[in-house]
């Protein structure tokens, strides 16, 4: 069971983001801001959505952890609890920072949402996500119009 680290909350938890290179080994260097101290935690990636990947979410231990127990508060005999179960098991791919703070991104997986060389890692508080910087651009634009609506009826 993974246990080590929550969200870097020291400091904020996963915010802004940053546009990165891959280098030609496919690793990209965590901010300053987002890396723990020793030891470095695991990230579970996903491609995300799962049915029409558009980036890869990075889910720290602690969120991993959330979803696995909800998962495990299934029955074994829910078919629907078996699909998403066998669906993000074969999707996830855990990773770990190196010395230096980078992580390597699988091929697989950057293949999904047309990664080249380019990347922007977007903090979303408790995880990151990894975007094709186009795409992000054009879904910030899109997401940006309406989160004003949608803090209003969160009444904060």
């Amino acid at each position: 069971m993974i246990t080590e680290s929550q969200p870097p909350q020291h400091r904020g938890g996963y915010l802004d983001n940053y546009r990165r290179t891959l280098d030609v080994s496919r690793r990209v260097l965590l901010p300053s801001e987002w890396r723990e101290s020793d030891p470095a935690p695991e990230y579970m990636i996903l491609p995300w959505p799962l049915s029409r990947p558009q980036y890869l979410v990075a889910l720290p231990p602690r969120r991993w952890e959330i979803l696995v127990q909800r998962m495990g508060e299934t029955s074994l005999s829910d078919p629907q609890a078996a699909l998403v179960q066998r669906v993000l098991a074969s999707s996830a791919v855990r990773v770990k920072p190196d010395n230096a703070g980078r992580i390597l991104l699988p091929e697989n997986l950057i293949k999904k949402i047309n990664i080249n060389k380019e990347i922007v890692l977007a903090g979303r508080i408790e995880m990151f996500e990894i975007w094709e910087p186009g795409i992000f651009d054009e879904t910030y634009q899109k997401d940006a119009a309406q989160v004003d609506q949608i803090i209003q009826g969160w009444k904060i």
